[in-house]
């Protein structure tokens, strides 16, 4: 059974159990690589540290390559993305330029047909001969048919470079990965790339949360100007990028709420961070139309340390935070309450 405890900074939750055999051998095989590029002269920097990683690691078992290349995988996939997105982009302007180059042909042509128009207009007029005059109205409708099939060839290839716009929308939507309103990854991305982390995560028994941030209730009613919400998210946007580390993840999850997952990190370091964000919050002011006012955040904390469902440890922190927001509290964390043993139950009715 689990339940909902109400724990504000000074709270925390039970640690997940990691595995120390992993641990010790990351370890060991971090410093030797240090050691090497040490004995080699070479500088350590991110590059150097990866391509050294990869020699060492290559006389190790299938399964722990396996879980590297994992990890390894999700950074790739975010690089895809990025490029994939340039390429859909790039071609989505080449198709934009195309419609814009066909609108001008057929406009030319109208015109053109216009002008003819009006100038075998004029001939025919002077023609008094009656087989001259069928003649000309022959070669008439004989421009203007050519001329039908021309525009008609023109507006197929604009439905064509239509069609591909389409679809390099589709595509440019299935690759993005920001939410271009606050600058942070998007829903959809996120729960995809959580999706990746936490299968490593829960393979090798490491902790980790997700905290869902909110403007506060007491901020919000304090607004005299409800156009000030979308001017406080975008600083409550930079603020928690601002305060990231690089291994966490930061979206907007929508309806007003920012979710983070925080890797290999316990309770306390998770309350820890909420707090101090907290604090950053309340010491920034907002100026708008005249207006000033200090910014205030709530949040929900869901420490995992028995997995489930992605989605079900995401609303765990969302559902934490609206009741922080309802009691107007700064943070809330979810506790998962486990049932009594058969053991504990009977121990309990013979009492």
């Amino acid at each position: 059974m689990e339940d909902k405890g109400v724990i504000n900074f000074s709270g925390g939750v039970k640690k997940g159990d990691k595995v120390e055999a992993l641990s010790a051998k990351t370890t060991k095989i971090a410093r030797d690589v240090i050691s090497q590029l040490e004995k080699q002269d070479i500088p350590i920097f991110p590059d150097s540290f990866e391509s050294v990683f990869e020699q060492i690691i290559a006389d190790e078992s299938e399964e722990f390559k396996h879980l590297v290349e994992q990890k390894a995988g999700i950074a790739l996939s975010h690089k895809d993305r990025l490029l994939n997105f340039e390429s859909e982009a790039k071609s989505g302007i080449k198709n934009v330029r195309d419609v814009l180059e066909i609108t001008k042909e057929i406009y030319q042509s109208v015109v053109f047909a216009h002008n003819a128009l009006k100038r075998k207009a004029e001939e025919i007029s002077r023609i008094e001969n009656p087989v001259a005059f069928k003649s000309a109205i022959g070669l008439c409708f004989q421009e203007f048919d050519n001329l039908q099939h021309t525009m008609e060839t023109q507006i197929v290839e604009m439905k064509r470079a239509f069609e591909k716009i389409v679809v390099n929308i589709e595509n440019v939507n299935k690759n993005a990965i920001y939410d271009t309103q606050y600058g942070v990854y998007n829903k959809k991305y996120f729960l995809s790339v959580c999706e990746k982390e936490k299968k490593i995560l829960d393979q090798i028994g490491c902790s980790y949360a997700f905290v869902a941030y909110s403007l506060s209730k007491r901020f919000l009613e304090s607004l005299k100007d409800k156009d000030f919400v979308r001017v406080s998210l975008k600083t409550m946007s930079k603020i928690l990028s601002e305060h990231i580390n690089n291994d966490e993840i930061l979206c907007y999850f929508g309806s007003g709420k920012f979710v983070v997952l925080y890797k290999y990190i316990d309770s306390e370091k998770v309350l820890e961070k909420v707090k101090k964000i907290s604090h950053l919050a309340k010491e920034t002011n907002l100026f708008f139309e005249g207006e000033q006012t200090s910014l205030e955040f709530c949040s929900g904390v869901y420490v995992v340390n028995e997995s489930s469902e992605l989605i079900d440890e995401i609303s765990y922190a969302i559902s934490s935070c609206e009741e922080a927001f309802d009691h107007q509290a700064d943070c809330e964390v979810y506790q998962q309450v486990t049932s009594p043993s058969q053991e504990e139950v009977q121990s309990g009715e013979g009492e």
